[in-house]
């Protein structure tokens, strides 16, 4: 696996502004009357790389990262259920990011309206899942989605086994499926991050759609 970096050679998560694990409410994004501080906001943002979404703290995921591969190598029942939580939470770091990716990509393709997609606290993987799929289309989307799925039916499905008699043969086995999983769905989140680092590109590059967009700020003010 990949080191988590972004593809123009910057740190994930250098000078974001993101916490680690900023979790959000799986409803409709908001759409409301926008205000010339939000407008002015999104204009920033585009214009400022470091200000786009990305991870906070990708050095702590790398060593989450290397805590789950150790775990496995142990080839016993406890390190492979802990290589597991820790990938399945990775997977979540990711699927919250796409999330900020498309919130960030509706507010410039509905600007000057303002939506914002609700944050909580608070929220649950299939809560996540829910409002990922329910956004915008973007590459890579539905590869990402499945192998989501796969690795949190194999996370249930361990989690049962923990009550009945199973041989550590078939834990191992799961493992090493939640393993290849985790690494073909972090493939897929690479390719449908970037798929929105290029989107912000063009728009961070168009000269035409930012005149327009500080014209718009300067008549609402």
């Amino acid at each position: 696996m990949k080191s988590w970096h972004n593809h123009g050679g910057q740190r994930i998560g250098h000078k974001a502004g993101l916490s680690l694990t900023p979790v959000l409410c799986a409803r409709e994004p908001m759409i409301s009357k926008p205000h010339e501080a939000y407008r002015s906001r999104v204009l920033e943002r585009i214009q400022h790389r470091d200000q786009w979404p990305d991870f906070e703290r990708h050095e702590f995921l790398t060593e989450l990262k290397e805590i789950a591969d150790d775990s496995f190598s142990q080839n016993t029942t406890a390190g492979y259920l802990g290589a597991l939580l820790i990938y399945h939470q990775l997977l979540q770091e990711m699927i919250v990011l796409l999330i900020l990716d498309a919130e960030f990509y509706l507010q410039l393709t509905v600007f000057p309206e303002q939506i914002i997609i609700p944050i909580k606290k608070k929220a649950m993987f299939g809560e996540l899942m829910s409002e990922l799929e329910r956004t915008v289309n973007f590459g890579d989307k539905s590869e990402f989605i499945k192998h989501c799925n796969e690795l949190n039916t194999i996370r249930i499905d361990l989690a049962h086994r923990l009550t009945k008699k199973t041989y550590i043969r078939t834990i191992e086995d799961l493992a090493r499926r939640a393993k290849s999983i985790f690494e073909d769905g972090f493939e897929s989140f690479e390719k449908a991050h970037w798929w929105f680092t290029l989107k912000f590109k063009n728009y961070a590059k168009d000269a035409l759609w930012q005149r327009k967009a500080r014209k718009l700020i300067q008549e609402s003010a």
